[in-house]
């Protein structure tokens, strides 16, 4: 008898060695050698158990730990092997009646107090898990995974510091372990560290090259780094390879897709993304974008409100249907929505920024330009982000301005400068080149630049786009006159001599089309656009020499519009790339019929009237339904209806030219 015991122990001992080697069907079939021999053998009911668990076969596991419980009921071990196998199953109740068992027979068992933790982690009560968490480090500091999950729920709680020092102790202890390498990535990620964040996924990749998750974040850091990164869409793509119902990686290859101006694309992997996900708050705000991007504003509009339907709290979903309200002329609704958005989240810059130009739209210039600030050209353009005006005393200090956005932005925000000036400040100004031989020759600036932005030696850096927040403009009486130009007397001279050659005056600009470029990524929320055809019946009915000074002009374009007015036509595009030469024609020009350009506030700076074609909705600037403006007294403003319609734009530039 004690012979077959002895052998039987020696059987167990090889399958516990076999199971260890990874060897786990050698480990089975010892088990079932020894179980045949003796039904009742503990040891080879519970290793069965453990490796039917391993193998993800738990109803089986769980006949096997029934099996050895019946026979020794009080063993913690066993117990705790079977809730564990409970808990896989996400039956919390049966984990927990075997979990207490254990405990109550061996009260600091760290197993069971560890796996009692899980189950109130995966109810979420947080307070319960940390405490048996904290029990389990008491008896054994080196229990990497209670460390690991005790690092996760003070992380949900928001306690960073503390979680990323329990994350660094498990890898002190288990370099390799994956799930605090993932989390350690994920706080770089969450803090937009994504240098750290990389070599964290990379590192995980390399231990596990299926690591479905790992290949996700690393495709949505490389994303966040470059959005039209190639290597971000192959990782998400590999993500979604490994595992098809990933919503969210679904959506994040959208939104690459959609960056890369791939709509169609794009919106295959949201429908997709909803079909895994129905009622995904961040897929129909995705949705939402491609469709504004295509045009279809009725069906964007939906998606939004599907997504805040789904997520009243996403601060994303109310700023962008506030973005979309104004493209359906609706301003005042829009603020509630960028309102709430903020209140949401007060560190929501695109709602900030848009709050401060539906404000600008209406003329509610209180706050408006303090929002402003939040813009992202800020950053862009590598200037500070300019702090509280009250706070400011700049009499006697250095200041570099930068440029902000377009030229027509530089023009624009220029006009603050000389009530800028009043305050004793010393100041130059980082410009675009384009700009520099014009701005050089005013002599209000210091110094005058352009290339790399040099910041040393100033006392601040700032926007020119702040200029209206730090002069504390508060209402349009308190609007400053467009920036004043001068053009070359030479350089005028010789343009009104080559337009001799080619025609009398009165000389006749114009141009149809302008914007849409943002970094060189053209948007086409920003494109402002006449129609050719209605320019068409503009000039039809205006005697003159036309010039077209359209800025990368369809050259097609203008020789049909010619051979439709049975006209020539001058093409002076080659200055838009020189603006002294620009310059001196717009201060020729008899009359200049456009969209709102570069051009337009460079005239303005000549105090020259132009015929300003606002497509709808405006862009801020030009504010709601007026003809006038303050901030382009020398214009006239024809406005495109909601409809879409221009006709009365039409007949209002020819009464106006007709009655000069």
């Amino acid at each position: 008898m004690a012979k077959k015991h002895k052998q039987q122990l020696g059987l167990i001992e090889a399958a516990a060695q076999k199971f260890f080697a990874g060897d786990d069907n050698a480990a089975l079939s010892l088990c079932k050698s020894i179980l045949k021999n003796n039904p009742k053998d503990t040891n080879a009911l519970n290793l069965s158990g453990i490796i039917y668990d391993k193998q993800d076969k738990k109803k089986q596991a769980i006949k096997f730990f029934l099996a050895a419980i019946k026979l020794t009921p009080n063993n913690p071990e066993i117990n705790t092997n079977l809730a564990t196998t409970y808990l896989g199953l996400d039956e919390l109740d049966n984990a927990e009646k075997y979990l207490n068992k254990a405990l109550s027979v061996a009260p600091d068992y760290s197993e069971a107090q560890y796996n009692l933790g899980n189950i109130h982690y995966k109810r979420n009560e947080f307070e319960q898990a940390k405490g048996l968490y904290e029990k389990t480090l008491k008896k054994n500091s080196h229990h990497v995974r209670a460390l690991n999950n005790l690092a996760d729920i003070v992380r949900k709680e928001g306690n960073i510091d503390r979680s990323i020092s329990l994350y660094q102790q498990v890898l002190n202890i288990a370099p390799n372990f994956i799930e605090s390498l993932l989390g350690l990535a994920s706080i770089n990620y969450d803090n937009k560290n994504y240098q750290p964040t990389e070599k964290l996924l990379r590192k995980i990749i390399q231990l596990d090259p299926n690591h479905v998750r790992a290949y996700y974040l690393l495709g949505a850091s490389l994303y966040n780094s470059d959005n039209d990164s190639n290597e971000a869409l192959s990782c998400l793509k590999t993500s979604l390879k490994l595992d098809e119902n990933q919503a969210d990686v679904k959506n994040a290859i959208a939104a690459s897709l959609l960056y890369k101006n791939r709509l169609s694309e794009a919106l295959e992997y949201i429908e997709s993304a909803l079909i895994t996900y129905p009622d995904y708050s961040e897929a129909y705000n995705t949705k939402g974008i491609i469709l504004h991007e295509l045009g279809d504003f009725d069906a964007s509009k939906v998606a939004y409100e599907k997504s805040i339907e789904c997520n009243p709290n996403s601060a994303e979903s109310l700023n962008n249907y506030g973005h979309l309200l104004n493209k359906f002329s609706e301003p005042r609704s829009a603020l509630s929505y960028f309102n709430k958005a903020i209140e949401i989240n007060p560190n929501h810059r695109n709602a900030k920024t848009n709050l401060a130009i539906t404000k600008l739209l209406l003329g509610e210039f209180h706050d408006a330009w303090d929002y402003y600030r939040y813009r992202p050209s800020v950053k862009l353009n590598e200037a500070e982000f300019c702090p509280d005006k009250t706070s400011l005393n700049l009499s006697g200090r250095s200041v570099l301005l930068v440029k902000d956005q377009g030229i027509g932005d530089e023009l624009f925000f220029l006009r603050f400068l000389p009530k800028f000036l009043q305050q004793g400040v010393k100041t130059s100004y980082h410009c675009c080149h384009k700009l520099l031989p014009i701005l050089a020759r005013t002599s209000l600036f210091e110094n005058v630049s352009f290339g790399p932005v040099i910041k040393s030696g100033y006392d601040h850096v700032f926007s020119v786009g702040d200029l209206p927040y730090i002069c504390d403009h508060q209402s349009e009486a308190e609007t400053p006159t467009p920036f004043q130009l001068t053009s070359r007397a030479d350089l005028t001279q010789e343009i009104l001599e080559r337009l001799a050659t080619f025609g009398p005056p009165p000389y006749i600009g114009f141009s149809w089309q302008a914007g849409g470029l943002v970094n060189n990524k053209k948007i086409s929320a920003l494109i402002k656009n006449f129609d050719i055809s209605e320019l068409q019946k503009i000039l039809s009915n205006i005697d003159g020499t036309l010039i077209s000074l359209q800025r990368n002009p369809n050259v097609d374009e203008i020789n049909s519009l010619s051979h439709k007015l049975n006209r020539p036509i001058l093409n002076l595009d080659e200055y838009s790339n020189d603006l002294e030469r620009m310059l001196s024609l717009l201060d020729i020009l008899d009359h200049y019929i456009a969209v709102s350009n570069t051009n337009i506030h460079l005239r303005a700076g000549l105090n020259k009237s132009s015929h300003v074609l606002i497509p709808n909705p405006p862009e801020w600037r030009w504010m709601e339904e007026v003809k006038h403006n303050h901030w382009f007294p020398h214009c006239n403003i024809y406005r495109q209806k909601k409809d879409g319609s221009w006709n009365e734009a039409v007949e209002g530039i020819l009464l106006d030219i007709a009655n000069v």
